[in-house]
């Protein structure tokens, strides 16, 4: 959520402002007394933003509306990176995202009419579906990888280098290229470890998101749920800042096999 709007910036540009101020500069530019004309504009322009802006009312209106930006911002930002997805990540993405609409349907229907606070908001479930997208992201990344590079392929090769004898008897190139294939492989597979570990955690952001969409509409006012959303929330992050250590620019390196 966006730290204190301000709410003069929200109250200048709203679009009956805006009309007024353009009605009160023709006004004054018309008008045979151009100072009183001028002058009665900035009192009522002064009413406004000191008062109009400054009220309670009108400063919630401006929280709501900088979070709505917001998360309009954060839906503009998913689609395009979305848009990136190839068959199977996008398929994968699909099915969280819409899992993701229908548990914030019903949590507004909910939250209407819950009467304790609930462990989960709009908020943290955006959280999770960007989660989500960031693993689909890298899973891509690490398949493509994979694919360029076999791990099978790699270590026939390397098991014929080290049939043929030790390399670096008499070829110390060679046996340079050896250990790089060995570090290669090795470095591959914990690529493919990696994959692994995101493959399940997308499988618990859907169930839990499932477990969530059952429970909602189910739920007594009171009642709180049973599914630890605050644990997948910690889960996801912790995630994603091994996604980012991995990096693109590294799993693109790593399809450079050395020859």
């Amino acid at each position: 959520m966006p730290d204190s709007p301000s709410p003069y910036r929200y109250a200048f540009t709203e679009p009956l402002h805006l009309v007024w101020l353009v009605v009160w500069l023709v006004a004054a530019i018309v008008a045979d007394q151009h100072s009183i004309a001028l002058g009665a504009g900035a009192a009522v322009e002064a009413l406004y933003l000191g008062m109009f802006a400054r009220s309670s009312a009108y400063r919630r209106r401006v929280r709501l509306k900088a979070v709505e930006e917001a998360e309009a911002r954060r839906r503009k930002d998913r689609a395009t990176r979305a848009a990136t997805l190839r068959k199977g990540e996008r398929k994968r993405y699909r099915r969280v995202q819409k899992l993701h609409q229908e548990v914030v349907g019903l949590l507004k229907t909910f939250g209407d009419r819950a009467e304790v606070p609930l462990e989960v908001d709009r908020e943290t479930l955006d959280d999770i579906l960007e989660g989500a997208l960031d693993f689909c992201l890298a899973l891509q990344t690490i398949r493509e990888t994979l694919d360029k590079s076999p791990v099978a392929s790699l270590k026939k090769q390397l098991s014929r280098w080290d049939g043929g004898g030790d390399p670096g008897s008499g070829d110390q190139a060679r046996a340079q290229a050896r250990d790089l294939l060995a570090q290669r492989i090795e470095r591959l597979e914990e690529l493919a470890s990696q994959a692994d570990l995101l493959r399940a955690q997308l499988d618990t952001i859907e169930q839990t998101l499932h477990l969530v969409k059952e429970q909602l509409p189910t739920m007594d006012v009171k009642t709180r749920l049973d599914v630890d959303v605050r644990a997948l929330v910690s889960s996801v992050e912790t995630t994603r800042r091994t996604v980012r250590e991995l990096g693109a620019a590294q799993a693109r390196d790593l399809a450079r096999v050395p020859r």
